[in-house]
């Protein structure tokens, strides 16, 4: 099976991989959770797993991580779309409704992206100061599966990498702060197709970068090692 970037017609690992390690005290505090997280710290979050998505004010819950429209027939080899362009959102049927009408937070501490060195493809962990708690932006669908049960899913918003993180991967996640995540998520901006010229992306700048283990390509392994710095 393989998951799929918008835009891309293959196999993609873009913004494939995040962190969040964070007490569900802190995850409270910087969403204003209205109830306990209940979330573990993950080192190494894959495509295909359930993640904590904020859908509304003050409100967690748990989404797979694999965007799939609610009209599509999925075959055994799509498990649907972990990012979707920023640039081309409302132009895409497969996300222009939910864009419009069901966005969501994805809540991180960090996220992966890797380059090609040599002989293999190196990752780096990218996050802010003291790997403090951001966000990514997100839509969301579901939609009945054949067997009649309820699947709801999401994707990452992407845009264009800027400075050092162009270095690595032209493409890197939409991370809005948190003075914006209100009107991320109100529903009276529905029909705001320009909603994304209202947001002001953290800049990279506020990133930091540095190579991790190889291990963390391994979807299963899960250890502090996958965000400590080789030259530590």
């Amino acid at each position: 099976m393989y998951y799929q970037c918008s835009g891309c017609m293959g196999p993609v690992i873009m913004c494939g991989r995040f962190t969040l390690v964070a007490s569900n005290e802190e995850l409270q505090s910087h969403f204003g959770l209205q109830q306990n997280a209940a979330f573990k710290p993950r080192y190494n979050i894959a495509p295909g797993e359930p993640i904590p998505v904020v859908r509304a004010k003050g409100q967690l819950g748990f989404l797979n991580w694999g965007f799939i429209p609610a009209w599509l027939k999925i075959d055994a080899t799509h498990q649907g779309w972990i990012n979707a362009r920023s640039e081309t959102v409302t132009e895409k049927a497969a996300f222009r409704q939910a864009f419009l009408k069901r966005r969501c937070l994805i809540p991180a501490t960090g996220y992966y992206e890797w380059k090609a060195l040599d002989a293999i493809k190196q990752p780096f962990h990218i996050h802010l100061e003291k790997n403090q708690i951001f966000a990514f932006a997100a839509i969301w669908e579901a939609r009945q599966k054949e067997d009649g049960q309820m699947e709801e899913t999401c994707a990452i918003l992407t845009q264009a990498a800027e400075g050092d993180l162009a270095r690595i991967h032209e493409r890197m996640p939409l991370i809005i702060t948190p003075d914006q995540y209100e009107q991320w998520l109100s529903p009276l901006k529905s029909q705001e197709k320009n909603l994304l010229s209202f947001i002001n992306p953290l800049k990279s700048q506020s990133l930091k970068v540095y190579p991790v283990s190889t291990k963390v390509n391994l979807a299963n392994f899960e250890s502090l090692e996958c965000i400590q710095a080789l030259n530590n």
